[in-house]
């Protein structure tokens, strides 16, 4: 796509997003402070993951979230590791 005189740019179509069950696990997570069992899943293996590469503890310490960001300020460029039920992926 292109707006005017403006560089080519791509176009992305959202495929998926949240389902009002996963909205809901997250409101209880935050409400009762415990994480869900996926919650623990993912927190153990972002730590197991920080201690086998421990350069990547510098961009911040292990989470329950699904992905962890990198930005390589020299390059211009941003890394995302994410981990799903079903899949992994790095983009």
């Amino acid at each position: 796509m292109r707006i005017g005189d403006s560089p080519l740019a791509p176009v992305f179509d959202v495929l998926l997003k949240p389902n009002q069950w996963e909205r809901r696990l997250q409101a209880v997570a935050k409400e009762t402070g415990e994480l869900s069992s996926w919650g623990k899943f993912r927190l153990e293996f972002w730590e197991y993951y920080l201690d086998r590469f421990p350069d990547e503890g510098e961009f911040g310490p292990a989470t329950a979230t699904s992905n962890r960001w990198r930005t390589i300020v020299e390059r211009e460029l941003v890394i995302s590791s994410y981990i799903g039920q079903h899949e992994v992926g790095l983009f």
